[in-house]
């Protein structure tokens, strides 16, 4: 009997559960409620056991919310450096990127807040626009082909204000309220090295519906957050995302 690769055994999962995202009953983006409650999806078998914590954007006490993995000395800044934080429980990581930009602070948050253009900004994004606003809180649908256009995952996010970090900093979470992946968060911190250099920061979370390998979403999301910084990086430094064409 001829053995499989193991790209090919993951390739076969995901083509079995392939329809299962298909028929997820994907919301017109006009109907979607702002106040609707988020159904709680089933605990998966890699997540944090009952009365545990759920995954919270949060750098690891004892690290001086230095990046974990990333050099502190000596290397280009204005080059993203990815880390990992890991979520207690389980063989998932918080992915996270951190980037020097040669721009205000309010050039970076203004586009931080321009969530039509997270097309531009997040790798592989199709669709990104509000659909939603109440009060504080901003609704933003966002979907992204997979199985070279034969599925595709979605979802609303739910996006608080930029809140005061630190000293002088800012952030902005974003918490999944309706879609057919089991959980998605991401943050963004921004802080200012003087008037001219911002400090940035994309941590994101994501656990899938269907049974992907852990180490590859993993690797997913660090390479999402070094494309997502350094996309708003090129937006603010010379006008022009370099993710489009990704």
């Amino acid at each position: 009997m001829p053995t499989l690769r193991r790209r090919d055994l993951v390739g076969v999962s995901v083509a079995l559960f392939a329809p299962r995202l298909a028929r997820a009953d994907e919301p017109s983006p006009s109907h979607v409620a702002p106040s609707a409650s988020p159904a709680k999806p089933p605990r998966a078998a890699n997540s944090a056991p009952p009365g545990a914590s759920p995954p919270s954007i949060e750098l690891r006490p004892g690290t001086g919310d230095a990046p974990l993995g990333a050099p502190t000395t000596d290397r280009d800044r204005t080059a993203a450096a990815t880390y990992v934080i890991p979520v207690a429980g389980t063989d998932l990581v918080i992915g996270g990127a951190v980037i020097d930009v040669r721009a205000p602070l309010a050039d970076v948050t203004k586009i931080l807040g321009e969530f039509h253009r997270y097309k531009e900004i997040l790798p592989r994004l199709q669709q990104s626009r509000v659909v939603a606003e109440e009060g504080d809180k901003t609704d933003v649908y966002m979907r992204a082909p997979i199985l070279h256009g034969l599925a595709a995952v979605w979802g609303v996010a739910r996006f608080g204000p930029f809140e005061p970090y630190k000293t002088r900093g800012v952030q902005r979470q974003g918490e999944l309220v309706s879609g057919n992946i089991e959980k998605w968060s991401g943050r963004w911190v921004a802080f200012p090295c003087g008037e001219r250099r911002t400090l940035l920061k994309l941590e994101l979370f994501c656990r899938l519906s269907i049974p992907l390998p852990s180490r590859v979403v993993n690797k997913w999301l660090l390479w999402a957050c070094r494309k997502g910084v350094s996309a708003v990086r090129d937006m603010a430094e010379c006008g022009v995302s370099s993710v489009a064409k990704d």
